[in-house]
């Protein structure tokens, strides 16, 4: 989007919809961050990083596009909590047979005592 467009759009916002000084400021540099102006270099995002305005439809998307790209941030989303749960289980998992492991490594070390105990007398 020109960064001209922009300045338009907010001179219009604020004719219909006045705002506090404050308020104007934050706008502003709310929108001087996100949008840069012509010819200087655009920041780029990597895919998935989670921002503020990532819910946002972008100007040069259609409605199909950002539902598809808001439901693919929300696969992403479950994506990476699923991941992290299960990672979770399975160190336990992992955490629980070790100790079961240990037990009966412990009982037939035991068993294997008694048995050489018997045999010696």
């Amino acid at each position: 989007m020109c960064y001209s467009k922009v300045q338009v759009g907010i001179k219009k916002l604020e004719e219909c919809a006045p705002l506090l000084p404050e308020q104007q400021q934050e706008l502003r540099n709310r929108i001087r961050s996100k949008v840069q102006e012509p010819g200087s270099e655009q920041k780029s995002e990597p895919e998935g990083s989670n921002n503020e305005s990532s819910g946002a439809q972008k100007p040069e998307e259609s409605f199909g596009e950002w539902v598809l790209r808001l439901f693919r941030e929300m696969l992403n989303r479950q994506k990476k909590i699923w991941k992290d749960v299960l990672a979770s289980i399975f160190a336990s998992f992992v955490k629980v047979a070790k100790t079961i492991w240990s037990v009966i490594e412990s009982f037939f070390s035991s068993v294997a005592k008694c048995f050489s105990s018997l045999c010696q007398a």
